[in-house]
């Protein structure tokens, strides 16, 4: 456990108060932090539970998850976007792509005027692109990053499941029939098979991989699992 001191003389540079909270996990406790804040002022929680989701139309807070938002009849006066950076830390290639699409959702339960706060340094090109209001001007820069980084759209992956023995001679046959064309990598377990190869070599691959499925069903043997491009990597 990890403790910090404020200065004696610390204050809010949002607010000025010169008190603090100590949040825990829990959306629950959240709700009880957030009403001991705003004293008199309703929190609403809202859950999957379609009871607990009604339409808003009173002057409230409203605390949600991404995936349990409400609508407000007049639309929301301000909108707290927050574990921006959490989320981005997630080890998969699609964590930003998500991450703008659970914000847009979210802000477009907004009024017009209403005011927005991101969990995101303003620099970041997810707040720059919502600073603007050019959804486009992120994913210009999310087309580009991922050009430069040889991944989807702009190459294929496949990814291949089964047990030890099978990838490993199947890597061998790749490699020696594809390799001008496919990159390979195996994983630590030895159970998965990751392709990456440009989309004129990626038919070949594929065929051959049908093929190899096709002697495998006849010989009684299990199938691989293989997915081309799939969302999580």
């Amino acid at each position: 456990v990890q403790t910090c001191a404020l200065p004696i003389y610390w204050r809010c540079v949002e607010c000025q108060s010169s008190q603090y909270l100590i949040y825990r996990s829990g959306a629950r406790k959240f709700v009880e932090e957030i009403g001991k804040a705003f004293p008199g002022k309703r929190v609403i929680l809202a859950t999957s539970d379609e009871d607990t989701k009604p339409d808003i139309h009173e002057n409230c807070i409203v605390i949600s998850s991404y995936s349990t938002l409400v609508n407000a009849r007049s639309g929301y006066a301000g909108i707290a976007l927050l574990d921006g950076e959490e989320m981005l830390s997630r080890q998969f290639i699609r964590a930003e792509e998500e991450l703008f699409h659970l914000w847009l959702k979210a802000l477009s339960l907004l009024r017009v005027g209403a005011e927005i706060f991101l969990s995101l340094p303003a620099s970041h090109p997810i707040s720059q692109a919502i600073i603007a209001g050019k959804p486009a001007k992120f994913m210009r820069y999310l087309n580009g990053d991922r050009e430069e980084a040889k991944l989807p759209p702009y190459v294929r992956v496949i990814q291949i499941e089964g047990e030890f023995r099978s990838l490993s001679g199947l890597r061998n046959k790749l490699d020696n029939e594809f390799g001008d064309l496919a990159k390979t990598l195996i994983s630590k377990s030895g159970t998965r098979l990751t392709i990456k190869v440009n989309h004129e070599g990626a038919a070949k691959v594929l065929q051959a991989l049908k093929a190899l499925q096709k002697l495998r069903s006849s010989g009684g043997k299990e199938l691989l699992s293989i997915k081309v491009d799939p969302y999580y990597l």
